[in-house]
């Protein structure tokens, strides 16, 4: 995994948030603006904030995530034509900055997406799997655990991701793909959490799906 401690550690104090909420409800506010800043990951000042997404073909949820991280639309892997594809992707610093990085990406693909059964068995250079529901994830070699969510019910997993030029690396490329109980449109199924590349590892993702992941009204409401 190719992760920076600042992130890991950011995400590591995540898994404290709901205990602090419980022992200190005044300093843990449940606010219900896109984008409010409310609470403290801990002492040290860092905030956080909810994130209203979904809409559409999807159920409205919001995610909590550091302050300083950014949500943009767009990003989902798979066909750029023919797909009817939802996607977001986390960003540690504004966009505009030279050197931010994408840490994960959530999408949903229609169960009409062409996918590639081979690239999601072995992606490599640029082409990552792209999952529609459950269906998709390879069987074998693949290990994949059960997750509960907000949302649904999830598996969460690790594929190794390669690139090539004059030599070859790999990296560890984890998914936390949400069967949705209540989906809004048939066709969508699934929402994926990801991190092409691995610049997230799945703990990470799945602590994010399973505690800071909620059912949520849309944005303005």
């Amino acid at each position: 995994m190719h992760i920076r401690r600042s992130r890991a550690a950011i995400l590591a104090r995540a898994a404290g948030l709901a205990a602090c909420c419980a022992l200190a409800a005044s300093g843990c506010e449940d606010g219900g603006r896109p984008g409010e800043r409310h609470g403290r990951w801990d002492a040290d000042g860092s905030e956080t904030a909810w994130h209203h997404l979904g809409g559409g073909p999807l159920p409205t949820f919001r995610i909590e995530l550091p302050a300083q991280w950014q949500v943009r639309e767009g990003g989902a892997p798979g066909p750029e034509t023919g797909c009817d594809a939802v996607a977001w992707h986390v960003l540690d610093r504004p966009e505009e900055e030279a050197d931010a990085t994408t840490l994960f990406t959530l999408y949903s693909l229609d169960l009409a997406c062409p996918i590639d059964a081979e690239t999601n068995e072995s992606p490599i250079n640029g082409r990552h799997a792209a999952f529609r529901s459950a269906g998709d994830v390879p069987q074998g070699p693949v290990a994949t655990s059960v997750v509960d969510t907000a949302l649904g019910q999830a598996l969460a997993f690790t594929q190794t991701y390669t690139e090539c030029t004059n030599s070859c690396r790999d990296f560890g490329e984890p998914a936390v793909l949400i069967t949705l109980d209540a989906p809004t449109a048939q066709d969508h199924q699934a929402l994926v959490l990801t991190s092409f590349r691995g610049e997230s590892s799945e703990s990470e993702l799945t602590r994010l799906a399973r505690e800071h992941l909620e059912i949520g009204a849309a944005s303005g409401a």
